[in-house]
């Protein structure tokens, strides 16, 4: 209904309508840098403007800069004078102002973080025992700047091991094993006091070409409410098909 446009947001998903004014009713060109009404004519109000003398004068600008332009230096390029950057001073600017610390930094601390989960399950820690470990870390060294960003509570320490220890490790072995012409499977079934059921862990023992010498390792486990020899045979021979 003419008169009661307001602006879309949706029109911000278009490069060259990518700003919106304080007002529902109207829109700001980020190039002319100049307000206009869009309570009669909605988006045709934008593509009037769009079509308008000076602000196709501008576009033009921006796609053909002078050599004055491209010889400028940052801080003339911020002048009074400027109008609006283009996209490659923006990108410029970015790459100026972005380093690679942050992602050094990053690194370092998750590197941090990886040994910690480590260090959990060698020593037989408890989830719990990470609750609060961010902030003893912060406390025993002030000056880190590792141990600053260091995050590494109960949920996350699960995780860390879960969904990226582990399944580092299984490929590891696994690479290992692709390399080997036989090796022999091992299992262990005894009673898992906390679950009251029976557990069956399976284990394979290889010669190991790299270290020169018998390595034994553990896979998986599989629990069995019944402790009778045929489940134990079906669990044991299905195992190996879905140990990854």
């Amino acid at each position: 209904m003419p008169g009661s446009c307001v602006f879309n947001a949706l029109w911000l998903t278009r490069q060259e309508y990518s700003t919106v004014s304080d007002s529902r009713t109207k829109a700001r060109c980020r190039l002319c840098l100049k307000d206009f009404d869009i309570g009669k004519m909605g988006e045709s109000a934008l593509k009037s403007h769009m079509a308008g003398k000076k602000h196709s004068e501008i576009m033009k600008a921006q796609v053909n800069p002078k050599i004055t332009d491209l010889l400028s230096t940052s801080s003339s390029r911020q002048g009074p004078g400027r109008i609006a950057p283009t996209s490659k001073e923006i990108l410029t600017d970015q790459a100026e102002n972005n380093t690679i610390a942050p992602f050094i930094a990053s690194s370092q601390c998750l590197d941090a973080e990886l040994k910690w989960s480590l260090k959990c399950v060698e020593s037989h820690y408890s989830y719990n025992s990470c609750k609060d470990i961010s902030n003893l870390f912060q406390d025993m060294f002030p000056d880190s700047k590792i141990a600053e960003k260091f995050s590494c509570g109960p949920t996350k320490c699960s995780y860390l091991i879960s969904f990226g220890i582990v399944p580092y490790i299984k490929n590891v072995l696994f690479k290992c094993l692709g390399d080997v012409d036989v090796y022999s499977l091992m299992f262990d079934e005894a009673l898992n006091k906390s679950l009251q059921t029976k557990q069956m862990d399976l284990h394979i023992r290889f010669w190991n070409e790299k270290n020169q010498e018998v390595e034994t390792r553990y896979v998986t486990s599989s629990f069995m409410a019944i402790p009778q020899l045929k489940i134990s045979l079906e669990n044991f021979v299905f195992l190996p098909k879905n140990w990854t």
